[in-house]
C-alpha cells in the first residue's frame, strides 16, 4: 500500500483516535479522472481561506480509470488531503460511510465530485449548524435555492418521483433526498453511518430516516445548483434500485423496532397470536367481499373448474417433499443460536432445491394437463378454461415453491405482524386485480393470470425483507448445501406425510365430486367447506406462533413450561372455535344464502355436516404445532396416516351408496377418529393426563355456548323474525344481531367462570395498553422521541 492512501476499513476506532479538526470534507469518487483535480484544488483553495483547521477524505470506490493518480498528485500539493481506498466498486453509500467513519472533523461535509453545488455554500450551512442544528441538507426546491443548468427531464422528474415515494414510504416531508451537499455534526454523523446499511443511492434516505426516528434535528438549506454532464447513472436501473431500497428501509427499521423489545414468551405469543387474527380477519373479509363477486361474473360452473384445478394442483404440491415447511423450525433455532452462516445455507438450498424442482414440473406437467383435466366432467366449451388455469396454476406453483422459502424467514423469527402486514398489502393487490380482471372482461383466465402476478410480486417482497432481517443474507449458489438439504428432507419428509393426510380431507372430495357427479356439486362442496374453514384457520393464528416457540423451549430443556405453552395455546383456540362453529352450523342455510345468495342448498348441506368434523381436525392445531416444534411430527404423522387412509375408503364407498352427503359424512368421521388418535399419542409425550386436560378445557366453553344459543333464540322469539322469507340483506343484518346477541352471552359467563386466569388477562391488557403491566412482564417501554424537522431560508 503507498504511504499516501489508506485501506476502507480503518473504521470509527481510528477517527475517534486522531486529532480533533473544525472540518472534514467527504468526497465519494468513481471514474471522475476528468474533474477531480480541478474539484480538489477549488475545495482546498475555498478551505485555505477559512479561519478552521480541516482535511479532505476522498474515497476512491474502485475506480478503474486514472482517478487515482490524480489525487495521488493533489496530495503532494496538500498535505491535508487524505485517500482511502475501495478494492471493487461498491457504490456510492459505502464510499460515503468509510469516509465519515474515518473523518476526524467537528463537522463532516459530504459533496459530491462535480460540485453541482458550489463549495462557497457552505457558509449557509455553517450558520445552520451554529443555530442548533445536528444535521444540514442541500435543497434544490425550497423557495431561495437556483438551478442554473436543469438535468435532463427525466432525470429530474425520476428525482420528484423518489422524493415523493421517500416521503410517502418512510413517513417524512422533506423537499429534497438526493442534493449532494450536507453537512452532520460528528455525533449524528457516526452514530447513523454506523447503523446505514444501504449502500447504493438510496442510502440518503436512509440516512435521514435514521436522523428522524433518533431525533437528530435536521434543517433544509436552499442552495444553488447546476448539473453537470456526464452522469454515470442508469435512469431505470437507478429508479428500480432505489423503490427497492425505500421498502428494504422501511422495513429493516420496522423489524429492528420488534427486536429490540424484551418480550417474555408468553407475551410474544399472544402480541403474535392476535398480529395473525388480524391477518386472519382481513383474510376473512376478503374472501366474504370477492368470492360472490367471482361467481357472479364467471359462473358457478368455472367457479367449480377453479376449485377442482386447486385441488388438483394440491397434490401436485406434495412433489415439494416438504422442504419449506422444515425451515421454520430450522431458521428458529439457527436464528437461536446465533449461526448466520446456516441460516444461509439453509435459504439458498431450498431455494435452489425448489428453482430446480419446478421446472422438472413445469416439464412434464404441461404436456399431461390434457389428460388430467380430461379425468373429470368438464363440458367441451369449458375443457380449453380448465386447461389454461392448470398450466397458469402449475407455473404459479413452481415460483410460488421458492417463495414459501423466503416468507418462512419472518415466521421462522417470530415476526408475525411483519408476515401479517405483507399478507395484507398483497390481498389488497389481489383483489385489487381480481376486480380489474373481471370488470375488463377477462374472466376466469384474468383471475388465475392476476394470481400468477400476485406470487411474483410477493416473491420480491419477502426477498427484499429476508436481507434485512438476516445480517449478510444473500443469494449465492457457493451457499447450497448437500447436507442441509438431507436435514431439511429428513424433518420434511415427516410433515409431508402430514400434509398428504390433509389434502386427503379437505380436497379429496372435490376430486370425487368432480369425477362422479358435476362441476356445480364441486362449486358448492367448496362453498360450504370455506364457511366451516374459516373457522378452522382458526388454528392457523396459533401454529406458526407455537412452532418457533416450542422450538426455543425444547432447546432449553423446559418441560413445564412447553406444557404450559401447549395448554395456554389450545385454550384460546377452543375458546374461539367453539362459539364460532356452533353459531354456523345453527345458521348454516342462513349464512350461505346471505353471503352468496340463491342455489346454493347443497352448500348449507355441507356446513352442517362438516362443522364438527372440522372443529376437531383445528383442535388437533396446537398439539401438530408443539409435537413440529419439538422435533417429533411423526406424532402427527401416524394419526394423519389414519385420518387419509379412512377419507379414502369411506369416501369412496359412502359417494357411490349416497351420492354427495356420503362425501360429507365420511369425511366427517375420518376427521374425528384422526383427532382422538393425534391426541391421545401427543398427551402420552407430553406427560399430560387426558381426560382431566379435556374436562377443564371444553366444560366452560360448552356452558357459555349454550347461554349464547339461549340468547339468541329469545332474540328470535321475542322479535318474531323468521329469516327464511327475508332479502339477502335483511337476513345479513338479523344474523348479526343474533351473533352479538350469543357473543354477549358467551362472553359473559366465560368471564364470570374464571376460564381465563389472571395471566390471561395481563397478557392481553398489557398488549393493548403499554403500562405498568407491560414492564412487568419483561417489556421495555420508551417513549418515542420527537423528531425535530425544519426548514431555514438564509440569505
Amino acid at each position: 500500500m503507498s504511504r499516501k492512501s489508506e485501506t476502507a476499513d480503518t473504521g470509527p476506532e481510528k477517527a475517534g483516535s486522531a486529532h480533533r479538526l473544525r472540518l472534514s470534507v467527504v468526497i465519494p469518487v468513481y471514474n471522475e479522472e476528468r474533474c477531480i483535480a480541478t474539484t480538489l484544488a477549488q475545495v482546498a483553495r475555498y478551505l485555505g481561506e477559512q479561519a478552521t483547521d480541516w482535511e479532505l477524505v476522498v474515497v476512491d470506490d474502485g475506480s478503474t480509470d486514472a482517478t487515482r493518480d490524480r489525487v495521488l498528485a493533489e496530495m503532494d500539493k496538500q498535505p491535508q488531503l487524505r485517500l482511502l481506498q475501495h478494492d471493487t466498486n461498491r457504490g456510492k453509500g459505502a464510499a460515503v460511510r468509510t469516509g465519515v467513519l474515518n473523518a476526524c472533523g467537528e463537522l463532516m461535509l459530504v459533496t459530491d465530485a462535480d460540485l453541482s453545488v458550489p463549495i462557497e455554500s457552505f457558509d449557509r450551512f455553517e450558520a445552520a449548524m451554529a443555530n442548533g442544528a445536528d444535521i444540514a441538507i442541500g435543497s434544490r426546491r425550497l423557495p431561495g435555492a437556483c438551478i442554473e443548468v436543469h438535468q435532463p427531464r427525466v432525470r429530474e422528474f425520476m428525482g420528484q418521483i423518489f422524493t415523493f415515494l421517500a416521503n410517502a414510504i418512510l413517513g417524512m416531508h422533506l423537499s429534497d433526498f438526493t442534493c449532494g451537499f450536507k453537512v452532520f455534526r460528528r455525533l449524528a454523523a457516526q452514530a447513523l453511518f454506523a447503523a446505514q446499511r444501504r449502500d447504493d443511492r438510496s442510502y440518503d434516505a436512509e440516512i435521514l430516516y435514521g436522523a428522524q426516528r433518533d431525533g437528530w434535528r435536521t434543517v433544509e438549506v436552499p442552495v444553488r445548483w447546476a448539473n453537470v454532464a456526464g452522469s454515470k447513472v442508469r435512469p431505470v436501473h437507478a429508479a428500480v434500485l432505489s423503490l427497492l431500497g425505500l421498502l428494504q428501509i422501511r422495513a429493516r427499521f420496522l423489524t429492528h423496532m420488534v427486536a429490540n423489545r424484551r418480550d417474555s414468551l408468553q407475551s410474544v405469543l399472544v402480541r403474535n397470536t392476535l398480529a395473525n387474527a388480524t391477518g386472519w380477519a382481513w383474510g376473512l373479509l376478503i374472501g366474504l367481499v370477492l368470492t360472490p363477486y367471482i361467481v357472479h361474473h364467471i359462473g358457478t360452473s368455472r367457479f367449480g373448474i377453479f376449485a377442482l384445478v386447486n385441488a388438483l394442483l394440491g397434490y401436485v404440491g406434495l412433489l415439494d417433499l416438504g422442504i419449506a415447511g422444515g425451515a421454520v423450525k430450522y431458521i428458529a433455532a439457527f436464528h437461536a443460536e446465533r449461526n448466520r452462516e446456516k441460516l444461509n445455507d439453509l435459504i439458498n438450498t431450498g431455494a435452489a432445491f425448489y428453482a430446480v424442482l419446478g421446472i422438472a414440473i413445469l416439464a412434464v406437467g404441461m404436456p399431461a394437463g390434457e389428460y388430467l383435466v380430461g379425468l373429470f366432467r368438464i363440458e367441451p366449451p369449458l375443457a380449453a378454461d380448465a386447461l389454461f388455469v392448470f398450466r397458469i396454476g402449475l407455473l404459479g406453483f413452481a415460483l410460488g415453491n421458492v417463495t414459501a422459502v423466503f416468507s418462512a424467514v419472518p415466521f421462522g423469527l417470530q415476526r408475525m405482524r411483519l408476515a401479517n402486514g405483507v399478507g395484507i398489502v398483497m390481498s389488497i393487490l389481489h383483489f385489487c386485480g381480481s376486480i380489474v380482471a373481471l370488470e375488463l372482461g377477462y374472466g376466469l383466465r384474468g383471475l388465475v393470470v392476476n394470481g400468477l402476478l400476485m406470487i411474483i410480486i410477493s416473491g420480491v417482497i419477502w426477498l427484499a425483507l429476508d436481507s434485512y432481517l438476516l445480517a449478510g443474507f444473500a443469494l449465492h449458489r457457493r451457499y447450497v448445501r448437500r447436507n442441509m438439504l438431507s436435514q431439511l428432507f429428513g424433518f420434511g419428509i415427516k410433515l409431508q406425510v402430514s400434509r398428504m393426510a390433509d389434502l386427503i380431507s379437505f380436497q379429496f372430495d372435490k376430486l370425487l365430486l368432480g369425477r362422479f357427479i358435476s362441476l356445480d356439486a364441486v362449486a358448492n362442496y367448496h362453498v360450504g367447506s370455506r364457511v366451516v374453514d374459516l373457522g378452522r384457520n382458526i388454528s392457523q393464528l396459533v401454529i406458526p406462533v407455537l412452532v418457533p416457540a416450542a422450538s426455543e423451549l425444547d432447546a432449553r430443556s423446559e418441560l413445564s413450561r412447553l406444557q404450559n405453552l401447549y395448554q395456554r395455546a389450545y385454550k384460546y383456540v377452543l375458546l374461539t372455535a367453539m362459539p364460532l362453529m356452533v353459531f354456523v352450523a345453527l345458521h348454516a342455510e342462513d349464512v350461505v344464502s346471505a353471503w352468496m345468495g340463491p342455489g346454493f342448498g347443497q352448500a348449507a348441506t355441507t356446513v352442517r355436516v362438516l362443522a364438527l368434523g372440522y372443529f376437531l381436525n383445528l383442535m388437533t392445531g396446537p398439539a401438530v404445532a408443539v409435537g413440529a416444534g419439538i422435533g417429533h411430527p411423526e406424532i402427527q404423522m401416524k394419526a394423519w396416516i389414519w385420518m387419509a387412509a379412512s377419507n379414502i375408503v369411506l369416501s369412496l364407498w359412502f359417494i357411490l351408496l349416497f351420492g354427495y352427503p356420503g362425501v360429507l359424512v365420511a369425511t366427517t368421521l375420518s376427521l374425528g377418529s384422526a383427532h382422538v388418535i393425534n391426541l391421545v399419542l401427543f398427551h402420552r409425550h407430553l406427560k399430560l393426563p387426558i381426560v382431566r386436560f379435556l374436562a377443564r378445557a371444553w366444560r366452560w366453553p360448552i356452558v357459555a355456548c349454550a347461554a349464547g344459543w339461549g340468547a339468541m333464540n329469545l332474540v328470535e322469539h321475542y322479535a318474531g323474525v323468521r329469516l327464511a322469507i327475508l332479502s339477502r340483506l335483511e337476513r345479513a343484518e338479523w344474523l348479526l344481531v343474533f351473533g352479538v346477541a350469543f357473543s354477549c352471552a358467551y362472553i359473559l359467563v366465560i368471564l364470570r367462570s374464571r376460564y381465563l386466569d389472571e395471566v390471561d388477562r395481563r397478557l392481553v391488557w398489557a398488549y393493548f395498553h403499554r403500562s405498568d403491566e407491560k414492564r412487568a412482564l419483561g417489556v421495555r417501554v420508551e417513549p418515542p422521541g420527537e423528531p425535530q424537522q425544519e426548514r431555514v431560508q438564509l440569505r
